[in-house]
């Protein structure tokens, strides 16, 4: 009796509240696709502000991995094209650009390169200056070399190797996609500019360098400037249970060039030569 009134009871209450039931407490239509969250998200929730910060320390990596990867490849590249067109034109390029001149000490001394300045001022104090119409630097001194220098020395450029990006920076959706190819752009203009700046300071040392060492020939000509002086010992021949060394021989720079005393300067002359 006490069970059968009991179940009348729960049907009535089903009837008046229909929209209860057991299953109230559970996700349903759409949010029943969602997953429970792990002890670790329930522990530590990802809040907005987190993810936020998450996606722009990710951008500010991509941008820089980007820029770093754009301006080695245009580097490169660039470099790359240079070097090719310098070697297919080397024959001209050695002709025009030649240290043979310069040679001495049966073609082991390289002589020196002279800088000069003109009119320069410097003021001591309040009451006194410094000024000069010409100065002359050895900036490059005498030295023994084995083979003469070339163009190749300061204009072949090393194209370098990029560096890989890291596979974790890579783009991964169309908008991170087009930011990328804007950074790779913008670092391989970068990277082509600065191929060009080195091929022009090359371009610029090597012009000094044989400007300098025609300047050394016209002061040692006018006596402003003495030559460098070097010394060989004489051949021997070196033995040992191995090796035999003829015609052994060294040569040393003893003295460098130094500037002379303004009683040992001459009018320095220029004479054409007749037809």
């Amino acid at each position: 009796m006490k069970n059968r009134l009991a179940l009348s009871v729960l049907a009535l209450f089903l009837c008046l509240f229909p929209k209860i039931s057991f299953s109230a407490g559970l996700p349903s239509g759409a949010n029943s696709r969602q997953t429970l969250p792990t002890l670790r998200q329930a522990e530590h929730p990802v809040k907005p502000d987190d993810l936020i910060r998450k996606r722009a320390l990710r951008q500010a990596a991509q941008k820089k991995a980007a820029l770093s990867w754009g301006a080695q490849t245009g580097y490169a590249k660039q470099t790359s094209l240079r070097n090719r067109w310098l070697r297919a034109h080397a024959e001209d390029l050695d002709r025009i650009f030649t240290f043979r001149p310069f040679l001495a000490g049966n073609k082991h001394v390289l002589l020196p390169s002279v800088d000069a300045g003109k009119r320069a001022f410097k003021l001591e104090n309040a009451t006194s200056s410094d000024s000069t119409l010409v100065s002359y630097h050895i900036h490059d001194p005498a030295r023994v070399i084995s083979i003469p220098p070339t163009f190749r020395d300061y204009l072949i450029l090393s194209p370098g190797n990029p560096k890989k990006v890291n596979p974790l920076l890579l783009p991964k959706n169309a908008k991170e996609k087009k930011l990328w190819k804007k950074w790779t752009d913008r670092g391989w203009k970068k990277g082509k500019e600065l191929s060009d700046r080195a091929f022009v300071i090359g371009t610029r040392q090597l012009v000094n360098a044989i400007e300098g060492r025609i300047r050394f020939y016209e002061l040692t000509l006018a006596g402003q400037i003495e030559r460098p002086e070097w010394a060989s010992s004489p051949s021997s021949t070196l033995r040992t249970g191995e090796v035999l060394e003829i015609g052994d021989t060294v040569l040393r720079i003893t003295r460098p060039a130094r500037f002379t005393a303004s009683d040992k300067w001459k009018p320095l002359e220029v004479r054409e030569k007749s037809p």
